[in-house]
């Protein structure tokens, strides 16, 4: 299903029009928990998502004005030196790395099931306008395929975006199907937005599930812009000295995606998250014929 949003500036008062395709996950969640099939591929026992020096777990984010700036995110090992990406303007030939600029990324540890890896991340600044770029990150003695990605127009202009519902369960063995479809509808859109619970994180399998979520993305979520919220499976349980419970914010989150501190306030489209119980209202028009 497509259908048209329409959101007002103000100032100026001018509006934008952007198709959304829905892909739905409603198939995961069927399925999960059932006889038939685990909540990840990965056999009991096996450990399949173990950091190494080739760089993994690649998504392009925003984290500033979309139209001259970027960030990416990436996992490596942890005897991984001098994190790094590199970017240059989308040339037709592989000569790339003869014009690229070097962008030093911030690290940050984290171990978990699979072992002890290290998140890194940069922020691509003073980009041009809706113009294509190519990059691509570093690992331990080794480099990461070049991505490429356009940015956003600075004017008013039509654009599309994909929008996921709860990934969430049976995720390799579903969402994949559902994402690498979606953007076969839609090749062209201009982000994705994940509208909460990515995973499941009840089974103490979190980084398999991790795992699962960007293997069945793959290369898309480092071309494509992703807009993430956080949904309440990406809350855990953490009982305090007083014996009561608090609701804490994955340990993956932060440092798989680097996101804006807060929003600007003279874009076109606002994309706003956040982790409520009471329902969100939007207002939908349908694209003109």
């Amino acid at each position: 299903m497509t259908m048209g949003l329409r959101a007002f500036l103000s100032p100026p008062r001018t509006a934008l029009l952007a198709s959304i395709g829905f892909a739905l996950c409603a198939s995961a969640n069927v399925y999960a928990h059932s006889d038939h099939e685990r909540n990840t591929l990965v056999p009991p026992g096996y450990t399949h998502y173990a950091p190494s020096p080739v760089p993994d777990r690649v998504v392009l984010t925003f984290a500033g004005d979309p139209a001259t700036s970027a960030a990416v995110s990436w996992r490596t090992d942890t005897a991984v030196e001098n994190p790094r990406a590199q970017i240059a303007p989308a040339l037709d030939g592989p000569a790339l790395h003869q014009v690229e600029q070097t962008v030093a990324a911030a690290s940050v540890g984290l171990t978990m099931e699979n072992g002890a890896a290290l998140h890194h991340s940069v922020v691509f600044e003073g980009l041009e306008p809706d113009t294509v770029y190519a990059y691509r990150v570093s690992g331990g003695n080794t480099w990461s395929e070049w991505f490429q990605f356009r940015t956003a127009s600075d004017s008013a202009s039509e654009f599309a975006f994909i929008y996921f519902g709860d990934a969430q369960n049976a995720i390799k063995s579903h969402f994949s199907r559902v994402i690498r479809q979606a953007y076969s509808d839609m090749p062209k859109a201009a982000l994705m937005v994940h509208a909460g619970d990515l995973v499941n994180s009840r089974d103490n399998r979190d980084d398999d599930e991790w795992g699962e979520w960007f293997d069945a993305g793959g290369w898309l979520l480092g071309m494509v812009p992703s807009v993430v919220a956080a949904g309440n499976h990406e809350f855990h349980k953490h009982e305090l000295p007083d014996g009561t419970e608090e609701q804490r914010l994955s340990p993956h989150w932060a440092p798989q995606f680097r996101l804006p501190k807060t929003g600007r306030k003279d874009c076109g489209i606002r994309f706003t998250t956040s982790t409520i119980k009471a329902p969100a209202s939007w207002f939908w028009t349908r694209p003109p014929p």
